[in-house]
């Protein structure tokens, strides 16, 4: 009866591994760029890093197949993919992340889904499934961008990434976090172009 219990919980501990990684990733990029890092430099280190864990597991792993040659479609998909998942999605949310926090940055990223099904319902690739919860997933990331509260206080005493204007390295202005969701919302609509490609 355990192991029944274990495996049916499987796929919410995945979830909220995934965004717990993915909230404590835009923590770190943020408080790289509010120290000054390019975005362009931090895409370039994540990729290095990436080749750095990569690499050695994929020459070990597939050493012993032969090599093949990729036809036409595949380079131009490798291509489609690579523009979307990465060059368009990456480079544009850390911009956004220069205008924006983290904590807006992980709560907008609930519109994925909505934008990949949404995109799917467009692009003919999905039926059948109802366009409500997408439309009431893109209904509060709008409430949530447009509608600005007051901040609450905890027991936090000193922000850790500076405070509400953010007098970080990038020059921000009053409606800045406006153009910060915009760009990373943005980047998610590539994310979901990206996701739709791959399939």
């Amino acid at each position: 009866m355990a192991i029944g219990n274990v495996k049916a919980s499987a796929p919410y501990v995945a979830m909220l591994i995934v965004q717990s990684t993915n909230a404590g990733s835009a923590t770190l990029c943020k408080l790289a760029l509010e120290q000054g890092l390019n975005v362009l430099v931090l895409t370039v280190y994540r990729h290095l890093i990436a080749l750095l864990v990569f690499a050695p597991l994929a020459f070990v792993l597939e050493r012993n197949q032969r090599p093949f040659s990729l036809p036409f479609p595949a380079l131009a998909k490798i291509f489609t993919l690579a523009f979307f998942g990465i060059t368009v999605h990456q480079n544009v949310f850390y911009l956004g992340l220069g205008y924006a926090s983290p904590t807006v940055a992980s709560a907008l990223s609930s519109a994925i889904p909505a934008f990949t099904f949404l995109m799917a319902v467009i692009l003919r690739s999905a039926s059948g499934v109802p366009k409500e919860g997408s439309g009431l997933c893109v209904g509060g990331v709008l409430v949530f961008t447009f509608r600005k509260g007051h901040l609450m206080e905890g027991f936090v005493r000193r922000p850790l990434l500076g405070d509400v204007h953010g007098r970080g390295p990038i020059a921000r202005k009053e409606g800045d976090w406006l153009k910060g969701t915009g760009l990373i919302l943005t980047s998610f609509v590539a994310f979901s172009a990206w996701l739709n490609s791959s399939g």
